[in-house]
């Protein structure tokens, strides 16, 4: 069913194999960004119509769907690394006081 990044990019489709003529469903997909990275999953499914009616013919095709997602690292915002740099200077301050 699913290839791929599936344990990254994931959904809700397991419902689909179960539907009946005239039926729909909506689906969730959802990224997992614990894990910086570009990310693809492909979910391939098989559709018809199968008709009861004499005369009538299968029609069938395949429904793909291809999620893609890309994680980025986090960046420190500027007020963050001020921060620290702050800490930084404090504390070698503290030392250099200390020594003498």
């Amino acid at each position: 069913m699913g290839a791929g990044d599936t344990s990254r990019l994931t959904t809700n489709l397991s419902g689909i194999a179960s539907l009946a003529g005239g039926d729909s469903q909506n689906f969730l997909a959802a990224l997992d960004t614990s894990v910086a990275g570009s990310f693809v999953a492909t979910y391939s499914f098989n559709v018809g119509d199968l008709s009861s009616i004499a005369g009538h013919t299968l029609n069938e095709g395949l429904l793909v769907l291809t999620l893609r997602g890309e994680v980025t690292a986090a960046v420190p915002e500027p007020s963050s690394l001020a921060l620290m740099l702050l800490g930084g200077i404090g504390l070698a301050m503290l030392r250099t006081k200390r020594r003498k």
